[in-house]
């Protein structure tokens, strides 16, 4: 609910799963899976200097998207298209159009 800063983060559950979703530049938002594919159990966080999600457990990085760029993740983040709706930042349903 509300805004979300340029350059901040805010946590949401959607459908049981908690997504982390990143305002990287005015009018641009990205928002992902907080839960590593590595372990299924540590929960990334967004590093703003480094532009990437890290997750502490085992080092795995992943880009704003939610790829891989190193350690031992086997696949990507789940994402989810932001919408902003009345300064209202909103994530999607699977499903939702």
């Amino acid at each position: 609910k509300g805004s979300i800063p340029v350059r901040g983060t805010r946590a949401k559950m959607v459908d049981g799963e908690e997504y982390l979703i990143v305002h990287t530049e005015p009018g641009r938002y990205h928002a992902v899976s907080r839960t590593c594919t590595h372990s299924g159990v540590c929960i990334v966080d967004w590093d703003d200097r480094r532009h990437q999600f890290v997750c502490p457990c085992h080092r795995g990085l992943f880009d704003l998207y939610g790829n891989v760029v190193d350690g031992p993740p086997p696949r990507p983040l789940k994402s989810r298209e932001v919408v902003v709706r009345d300064g209202r930042v909103y994530l999607k349903r699977e499903g939702a159009s």
